[in-house]
């Protein structure tokens, strides 16, 4: 009796743990959303205004390379607002994940699958962001100008490794769940 009643605790505790993480899930999918969209408007507002250009987003001060082409202004921003994107749709594909998941068979295609899709998404991030920094690195050069952000990679790469594994863990527990249904 006991150990029913533990395990009714802890299932009601994982249900809440997992609505909390779905909420925090979308308040990270928001924030980069925001941090896209506000990009995107700084960058359309330094074009019709090259002010605009010193202060982009949080301090980002791309007017050197707006004074030096608009065309690399451009290109550079689009990099630099690709990122929050690719941030945000991960974060959505967590909450999809989320939503999906039961615990009851957490080894389904379904869940299995959003795996696969966050670690596209995190090897998209990497790609990018190894572009973006060498682009970035390639303009201080060209530009004269040696305070353009770096994008960090290493972390990226670090979590998409590790959502890698999970994937392939998961990819085996519903192979072996489907072998195991089918003997039954």
């Amino acid at each position: 009796m006991h150990h029913q009643n533990e395990n009714k605790f802890m299932e009601k505790h994982s249900k809440t743990f997992l609505k909390l993480m779905e909420v925090f899930a979308g308040i990270a999918m928001v924030g980069y959303a925001i941090e896209a969209g506000s990009k995107i408007i700084a960058t359309i507002v330094s074009m019709k205004n090259p002010v605009g250009a010193h202060n982009l987003y949080m301090g980002l001060d791309m007017s050197p390379v707006y004074t030096y082409s608009k065309p690399y202004f451009v290109m550079a921003m689009t990099m630099l607002i690709a990122i929050p994107i690719l941030k945000s749709a991960i974060w959505w594909a967590v909450i999809v994940m989320l939503r999906k998941l039961d615990l009851d068979n957490p080894f389904s295609q379904d869940f299995t699958s959003g795996f696969g899709k966050v670690v596209n998404l995190l090897s998209g991030i990497v790609i990018l962001s190894v572009i973006t920094n060498i682009w970035l690195k390639w303009l201080e050069k060209t530009v004269g100008h040696y305070d353009f952000p770096r994008l960090a990679v290493e972390e990226y790469l670090f979590m998409t490794a590790l959502v890698f594994i999970l994937t392939q863990i998961f990819k085996k527990g519903h192979e072996l769940k489907q072998e195991t249904d089918l003997t039954i």
